[in-house]
């Protein structure tokens, strides 16, 4: 619906992984209270909530009946599989909008070695990559 360019939806993603709680409802939020306010940031969020918590309930009042049954452990197995191609897809999607140079690659390899080795809070990676990506910016370094 074109209501955040995919540059903003980046950056709300890149934010939301420093904050608390969900990173959906974080992401909704934002472009929520970007688009109407406060409003909009509490109907963006009981909007990705609300669904979530309605099948959840309904789910978990039957499925303890069913945990043992064979053919329903391999449906979760199944699902897992599912929404791990959906965040696999997520995590290309992302690279290539923006991964974008030899230097957006640079701080991506840099980040991501920090991140394994050190175990370094996202939080403090983030404004470290806001602080590269600001200073890249301000000096006119082109890859």
């Amino acid at each position: 619906r074109q209501w955040v360019t995919d540059e903003e939806v980046i950056d709300y993603y890149a934010l939301s992984q420093g904050l608390p709680g969900i990173l959906a409802v974080n992401v909704a939020a934002m472009i929520g209270h970007h688009r109407k306010g406060l409003l909009g940031d509490m109907a963006a969020s009981l909007g990705t909530v609300s669904p979530c918590i309605l099948i959840i309930t309904i789910l978990t009042s039957f499925i303890s009946n069913f945990r043992d049954i064979e053919i329903i452990q391999h449906a979760f197995a199944g699902i897992t599989l599912g929404a791990t191609a959906l965040i696999f897809s997520a995590i290309v999607g992302l690279w290539k909008k923006s991964v974008i140079d030899k230097i957006c690659l640079a701080v991506f390899a840099l980040t991501a070695v920090i991140m394994f080795v050190f175990d370094i809070s996202p939080v403090i990676l983030i404004i470290i990559s806001a602080v590269i990506g600001i200073v890249i910016k301000k000096s006119g370094l082109k890859a």
